[in-house]
């Protein structure tokens, strides 16, 4: 009996979640996804992510930070940044941010930050802290985590 085993086309895509670790004068956690979450509620206020890019990664096929709008905004003012280098190299070899861009959201909406702009030159076995900001006083969110999809 002949076995079907097709090629692959490309690389499977494989996926992680890290939460956030670290959340700078924050308030307090709420009520349903909130609650493993980072709440900013001030300007100049920020939650951290760290990770490690998998030894298996190509190419990223999406890296988004995963919040919880606080506020409807048409605008919503949150800067994101990231450094990272591996293991031999400064911990500052890499460094990019975006603090250009808004967002339209809606309150209590699960929203998905881009931030795979900001990880250009990412490789195998890079360490990263990546952080979201809140800028503007009202622009609250939740931050949950990152989700990062690669092949």
């Amino acid at each position: 009996m002949p076995i079907y085993n097709p090629a692959e086309a490309a690389a499977p895509t494989r996926e992680f979640f890290l939460p956030a670790t670290l959340g700078v004068a924050g308030g307090t956690a709420g009520a349903t996804l909130r609650r493993a979450s980072i709440i900013l509620n001030a300007a100049g206020e920020y939650a951290c992510m760290t990770f490690e890019i998998p030894w298996d990664f190509t190419a990223i096929v999406s890296a988004e930070i995963i919040v919880i709008p606080l506020a409807t905004q048409a605008n919503a003012n949150w800067d994101i940044g990231v450094y990272y280098a591996s293991v031999g190299e400064a911990a500052t070899t890499h460094s990019e941010t975006d603090a250009a861009t808004t967002y339209n959201v809606t309150n209590g909406q699960v929203f998905a930050v881009d931030v795979s702009g900001i990880l250009t030159a990412i490789a195998p076995g890079d360490n990263a802290g990546m952080y979201l900001a809140q800028q503007a006083a009202g622009h609250n969110v939740a931050v949950l985590g990152i989700r990062f999809r690669y092949n």
